[in-house]
């Protein structure tokens, strides 16, 4: 297809990233990457040099198992992680303000996606449990 191009890897190393699941821009214009095989997430610098990372603990005294998505809401990174049956909310710094999925009230299992509405509310993607949630 013309005009297409096909990104061999951005993040610096060719080792760097294994199995990336999800990307997006980060408010500052840079990239976000769901790194699935490293467990983390790895924020890139708008020009795709510089970068940061993420391995919070989660839960179980884990960190990810298997980030499948990214969402930015109100300078906070919201991740769906399918094998920890979780959606985290983490800051910039990486500490981590409200699990969905272990919070009492919500069972997930196999979370592939999470999405902010409006008003604080959640929209996730329960795969395992064959239902879209919108929690607030």
């Amino acid at each position: 297809m013309q005009g297409d191009r096909c990104i061999r890897s951005i993040a610096p190393g060719d080792a760097d990233l294994r199995a990336p699941a999800f990307a997006d821009r980060s408010p500052s214009g840079g990239t976000l990457i769901c790194d699935t095989g490293n467990r983390r997430i790895v924020e890139l610098d708008a020009e795709e040099a510089g970068r940061r990372s993420w391995a919070p603990t989660l839960a179980r005294r884990r960190s990810f198992s298997i980030p499948r998505s990214i969402e930015v809401r109100e300078g906070r990174l919201l991740v769906a992680d399918s094998a920890e049956d979780v959606v985290a909310e983490i800051d910039w710094s990486g500490r981590v303000h409200r699990l969905v999925g272990l919070d009492g009230s919500t069972r997930l299992d196999d979370p592939h996606s999470v999405q902010a509405l409006e008003g604080g509310h959640l929209l996730i993607c329960d795969s395992g449990n064959s239902r879209v949630r919108r929690r607030g």
